[in-house]
């Protein structure tokens, strides 16, 4: 009986084993492609980075001052869904520009030209203090 037992502890762990090395196998494959360049408004199966990608992040670099991180760069491909989303910061945008983003703006630039077409600072999110400020002298 105890022998029947340690071969089930035994199925289980190995169960268990190809399991996690099945999901993390997933999950790194999902980080890669995250962190490639995403396509808006299309189709992303296809996880191959844009090669313009690095002119795009230098040509900005060149212009502007960027946080020293790696941007998330995605090309435009249906303005018309972004502008739903948010009608100002997308006004001068096309089809084919890129939107470029870091922790703390979001920047739509035009390769062709080489032009940055907007930029929005992106406020990091604060959570409001649960009590109230103390002010001496008041109850």
């Amino acid at each position: 009986m105890n022998n029947n037992n340690n071969k089930v502890f035994i199925a289980v762990i190995g169960i268990l084993s190809v399991i996690a090395l099945g999901s993390g196998f997933l999950a790194f494959k999902f980080y890669q492609s995250s962190k490639g360049n995403a396509v808006l408004g299309a189709n992303t199966s296809n996880t191959q980075p844009d090669p313009k990608a690095q002119e795009v992040k230098n040509n900005i670099s060149k212009e502007i001052l960027v946080p020293s991180e790696e941007p998330t760069i995605a090309s435009i491909v249906d303005i018309n869904k972004l502008k739903q989303q948010n009608a100002a910061f997308y006004a001068d945008a096309q089809n084919g520009d890129y939107l470029v983003l870091y922790s703390t703006k979001a920047i739509v630039y035009r390769l062709e030209e080489n032009k940055i077409i907007n930029v929005l600072p992106i406020a990091k999110s604060t959570t409001p203090a649960t009590n109230p400020p103390v002010v001496p002298g008041k109850k």
